[in-house]
């Protein structure tokens, strides 16, 4: 028998918010606490991360252009470099 999300809940141990942000590597000062357990990393932090990686803070590369279009996912780039549909197989 499956155990509920609530059983699960009710067994584990919490622990205190600024324990779980040191284990993330999230400097004390970038948190912002709501009581023991909850609480939001400051957006200053964000900005710190994207300083520092060089990125322009896109979390995903931008889609790349085949033959001058957009891929679409939903459509395929066949052996002549012609877009076809992709068939169920």
């Amino acid at each position: 028998m499956f155990k509920t999300d609530l059983q699960i809940a009710q067994e584990c141990n919490m622990e205190h918010i600024l324990k779980v942000a040191e284990k993330a590597g999230i400097p004390e000062e970038y948190v912002d606490c709501y009581g023991k357990y909850k609480g939001k990393i400051s957006s200053k932090y964000y900005d710190k991360i994207k300083a520092d990686s060089g990125n322009s803070g896109e979390p995903y590369p931008r889609r790349r252009r085949q033959n001058n279009r957009y891929h679409r996912p939903d459509r395929g780039i066949a052996a002549d470099g012609q877009e076809c549909d992709y068939l169920p197989a």
